[in-house]
């Protein structure tokens, strides 16, 4: 899996699974869109790398909540028990979805950011799977 589309269970070095696919479908679909990566690492070193991934995540995602924190003791590295960032690299406070959706307007963006939002999530289980994805209106579109 590329770095850029690698969820934050995988980084944090969590269990994970089929889950991790719709985290990607949510990234690819944000790619063709917006013909752009949503998130961009750039770092040498793969720690660095990482908080980076996951900085960037965090004002999209919002804290996560304490079970996801509870899942892995990296993520003391990057949060507080709380969800307070306290990782290394310094958080972007102008990421939204919607201010980042640039190529798309009206109920097109509202559709893209839900359907985004829906597959990006901190807990792998509240994410929607492949095949309600594929059945969300953003994908229904017709040209």
């Amino acid at each position: 899996m590329p770095l850029l589309h690698r969820a934050p269970e995988v980084i944090l070095g969590m269990k994970w699974g089929k889950p991790v696919d719709a985290w990607r479908v949510g990234l690819l679909a944000w790619d063709i869109t917006q013909h752009r990566s949503l998130f961009h690492i750039y770092h040498e070193s793969e720690e660095d790398n990482d908080a980076q991934h996951l900085a960037v995540m965090h004002p999209l995602l919002r804290p996560p909540p304490p079970e996801f924190l509870a899942g892995s003791d990296e993520t003391r590295k990057y949060w507080d028990a709380d969800g307070t960032w306290v990782g290394p690299i310094t958080v972007p406070t102008d990421r939204t979805f919607e201010f980042l959706a640039l190529n798309l307007e009206g109920g097109d963006k509202d559709l893209l950011v839900d359907l985004v939002q829906s597959l990006l999530c901190w807990i792998p289980e509240e994410r929607l799977t492949i095949q309600q994805a594929d059945c969300h209106d953003f994908l229904q579109m017709r040209p």
